[in-house]
């Protein structure tokens, strides 16, 4: 594993974090004092594949390793830096004792969304990346390798080491030992994330289940939404798509209203997608349909609540 000389110390410097952890966990140099971990995965002997290069449309270049995995994740509340800012002090230390860069890149120069699907990141909302704002560093000190990325929300920072150190026990490794693969190759950590992209690509349709909407009205609260960050940079990987955006509601209330009510949220959905992240008007629309498509029953309270939602189209594959 990595040694704490490398860019892990323990929490004796910092009381407050110590005490948001448990005694096992390391905090990593150059984080701020607020930062917790947010989600860590076991330690485990498997073989990884990091990028070494931004993604091309022929593929993403890796360096493949293996060894002892450690993968965690850190979240500073409070924290607006940018991800170059969070990173820097981080990828210093590393330097600092020893580590050679072996790449390193920014959002759009690494490959945007396709570049961090071939991440094995924690999931979301634990480690969030916002596509278009987030950094990555890959260094290496004799056989250990780390990797850093960091991003932010509109309220957090965020922090995922992940660290690649001599296997507890030398040996081969065994029949059906876990592989790390990139998400290029396997669905994204985030079922959400992957279920959208997939469900578009297979059946032109998805839910954008983790919207959330004032009661009663057709406002969109103002937070980060895994669905609406992976349906922006699948619009803006595929400019010739045209969306609809579909409001749905429960049966509580008159059909006209309901059908009012669902089409003001697919247009709040809307605004966000084009105010925050620059998708072209053009490529979406909104529409409602009230309850006339429900997917479950609205006789229970679980049933009504599925059925509130909206949902994205594909109306067209060419402009």
């Amino acid at each position: 594993m990595i040694r704490a000389g490398l860019a892990l110390i323990f929490l004796s410097a910092a009381p407050s974090f110590a005490q948001a952890v448990s005694d096992t966990t390391t905090a990593l140099a150059g984080l701020p004092e607020k930062a917790v971990v947010s989600a860590s995965a076991p330690k485990e002997n498997a073989r990884i594949a990091l990028p070494k290069a931004a993604w091309r449309a022929e593929g993403i270049e890796t360096l493949p390793v293996e060894g002892e995995v450690t993968r965690t994740a850190w979240r500073i509340p409070q924290n607006r830096v940018s991800p170059l800012d969070l990173l820097a002090p981080i990828r210093a230390t590393l330097l600092e004792e020893g580590y050679t860069p072996l790449y390193e890149c920014a959002a759009s120069e690494c490959g945007g969304f396709d570049f961090r699907y071939a991440l094995p990141l924690l999931p979301e909302p634990e480690m969030h990346v916002d596509l278009a704002d987030y950094q990555y560093f890959l260094g290496q000190k004799g056989d250990e390798i780390t990797a850093l990325i960091t991003s932010r929300s509109s309220e957090s920072g965020f922090v995922q080491v992940i660290q690649v150190g001599r296997a507890t026990q030398s040996r081969e490794p065994a029949a059906g030992e876990p592989i790390l693969a990139p998400a290029a190759t396997r669905p994204p950590s985030n079922e959400t994330q992957g279920d959208i992209a997939q469900s578009l690509d297979a059946q032109g349709h998805a839910a954008l289940d983790d919207l959330v909407f004032s009661t009663g009205a057709a406002s969109l609260e103002p937070q980060d939404y895994a669905s609406l960050e992976t349906l922006a940079a699948y619009l803006k990987r595929n400019p010739e798509t045209r969306a609809a955006l579909v409001g749905h509601t429960d049966t509580d209330g008159a059909l006209a209203l309901n059908t009012a009510l669902s089409k003001r949220r697919a247009q709040a959905v809307r605004e966000r997608l084009i105010e925050r992240w620059d998708v072209p008007a053009a490529q979406i629309t909104a529409e409602g349909a009230g309850w006339l498509a429900p997917r479950a029953s609205n006789a229970t309270p679980e049933g009504r609540e599925k059925n509130r939602r909206v949902e994205v189209i594909i109306t067209s594959t060419r402009s």
